[in-house]
Formats: structure tokens, C-alpha cells, sequence
């Protein structure tokens, strides 16, 4: 069994570029045959193309309710200058990334392998989850399955099939967005834009690659209780956030971009008339023009 749990109490920092950034504390607890075996904590953080970086964990080893190892530790900064991907932001069908990249006892090399898969766990069931091929150090493959807005509902190590039996947010959207209004109230001079909704915008990132953020991001467009400047900003936004670089796009960028265009073109006659669509549209249409090799650049 294993329990995975929040820590927003553990405060980690690390220092990548220029920039200090605080770590999201994840704690695992692993029980074999009901004894606590290993307990450890990992460290994430998610870089504004919507990529989840994985920065290391402190590892403790059990024995009969005591620590007998730290095996498997590892810190970015510390051990390896390489940050993990556990998730990039675009993870369609052949990415392939390394969760770890420390030494040649700890490395894994992983490849999306499928993006529409089905699963069905006590938990629930998910649809439109991201497969994920992982090859150990040792050689060993294993499967992970991710749901939008969940995580890791799915796991097949070589030895077995580990299920999501319970989840539950570690936060809410009403309380998301309470924090997010909060952050806004101090921030008074307006130098740093707080979004009240900041899930519409990881759903945005994902548009035009998985249905389940296309329906968040559809109805935070029409969730009239949302500043009109964040609707309008979820709609003008299409053509940048979730591409890898949309001031040089690429054949390869054109069936995101041209899902995009479709989606909007099926947003405009329900799109509330006190927002904008059309220099969205003309944009998308720029960056299939320049993908397909036009000489003119993005505005």
C-alpha cells in the first residue's frame, strides 16, 4: 500500500537558472505486508509551459519502526544539475523525457506512449489518460497512467498492477480561487497579474491535446463569475501558452494549433458578446502559415 500526501507545511527552495523557487512537497509512505517500509519526500515544481519538474526526494528507509537507510536520495543542485521531468507540458504520443537523471544507479528514461487511454480503479473512471512508458536503471519497464487534474491513477511494475483506490484534492477550485483573490488584494500596484481561476489556465495549456481541459477551459470562457480581462486572456492566449516556442513553430506544432482553431471556431457562436475572437483566430491561422513555412513572423 501506498499513501501519497501533500506537505504544503515542508518548505524546500532551489536555485535554478537565477531564480530561488519553493518546492511542492510530496510525501510517500510505503507499507509492505502492512509494516512501514520507506517513507520519502519529493520535491516538484511545474515552469510556466506547464512542464512538471521533478527536483529530487529524501528517502527513509523502515525496519520494525526504524530508520535503517537513505538509499535512493537524491537532490537537484546536490547530486545531479539536471532536473527530472515526471510530466513535460505537451505530452503527446513518442515525448520522451527522464523523471531521473542522476547517476547510473538512479536514471530512468521515459516515452509517452498513448494519450487517450481508458482506466478504470477503484478511485474511479478517467478517461483520455496519458500513458507513460518508464525503463530503469536496472533495465526493468514499467506503466503509468495519468488523469487530468489527478495524477498517477495507474502503475504496472513488472511484479504487479498498483490502483488509485481513494484520492481527494488537496484543495478545492472555490478555495483555489479564494487564495488567488487573496494574493490579488496584496498586490495592489498590479505588478504581477493573479489569475482567479489559475486551473483555466493550466487547462489552456492542454488544448487541443486532452477533451477533459478542453471542457475546463470551454467553461471557464463562459463562467461569467471570472473577470472578462481572464476569459478574454484564455481566448488570446490559444496561440501561445502550451507551445513549445510559438514565435517559431513547426510542422510538428500543427496539429495542436490546428485543434485549436477548430475548437474556437465551435466556441464562437455560444462565446458571450462581450468577448473578442477574431484576432485569436487570425493569429492561429499566422502560426499555420509560418509552420508551413511562410517567411513572415509572429507578431
Amino acid at each position: 500500500r501506498i499513501e501519497r500526501t501533500a506537505k504544503p507545511e515542508i518548505h524546500k527552495t532551489f536555485v535554478i537558472g537565477e531564480k530561488t523557487i519553493e518546492a511542492f512537497a510530496v510525501e510517500d509512505r510505503e507499507f509492505q505486508n502492512g509494516n512501514l517500509a520507506e517513507v520519502a519526500i519529493d520535491y516538484f515544481a511545474q515552469s510556466d509551459d506547464g512542464t512538471v519538474f521533478y527536483l529530487g526526494e529524501d528517502v527513509g528507509e523502515y525496519k520494525n519502526g526504524k530508520v535503517v537507510g537513505h538509499a535512493g536520495s537524491w537532490l537537484f543542485g546536490t547530486d545531479t544539475k539536471t532536473a527530472g521531468v515526471v510530466m513535460p507540458g505537451r505530452p503527446k504520443v513518442g515525448k520522451t523525457f527522464k523523471s531521473e537523471d542522476v547517476n547510473k544507479e538512479i536514471h530512468e528514461d521515459d516515452e509517452i506512449v498513448s494519450a487517450t487511454e481508458s482506466v478504470t480503479v477503484p478511485a474511479g473512471d478517467f478517461k483520455n489518460c496519458v500513458k507513460a512508458k518508464e525503463t530503469l536503471a536496472e533495465g526493468d519497464v514499467e506503466y503509468k497512467y495519468f488523469a487530468f487534474g489527478i495524477g498517477c491513477v495507474r502503475e504496472v511494475p513488472g511484479e504487479g498492477n498498483i490502483v488509485l483506490k481513494s484520492h481527494q484534492t488537496t484543495r478545492t477550485k472555490a478555495e483555489i480561487q479564494n487564495d488567488a483573490k487573496a494574493l490579488a488584494a496584496q498586490n495592489k500596484k498590479g505588478n504581477k497579474k493573479v489569475f482567479q481561476d489559475p486551473l483555466a489556465r493550466e487547462a489552456l495549456a492542454l488544448v487541443g491535446v486532452n477533451t477533459e481541459a478542453e471542457k475546463y477551459w470551454y467553461d471557464a470562457v463562459h463562467d461569467d463569475s471570472l473577470p472578462k480581462s481572464e476569459r478574454q486572456d484564455l481566448i488570446d492566449d490559444l496561440n501561445e501558452t502550451g507551445l513549445p516556442d510559438r514565435k517559431h513553430p513547426t510542422p510538428e506544432d500543427l496539429p495542436i494549433i490546428r485543434a485549436r482553431l477548430e475548437l474556437l471556431d465551435h466556441l464562437v457562436p455560444t462565446l458571450p458578446s462581450e468577448l473578442e475572437w477574431k484576432e485569436a483566430r487570425e493569429d492561429l491561422l499566422q502560426l499555420i502559415r509560418i509552420a508551413n513555412g511562410s517567411p513572415e513572423k509572429v507578431k
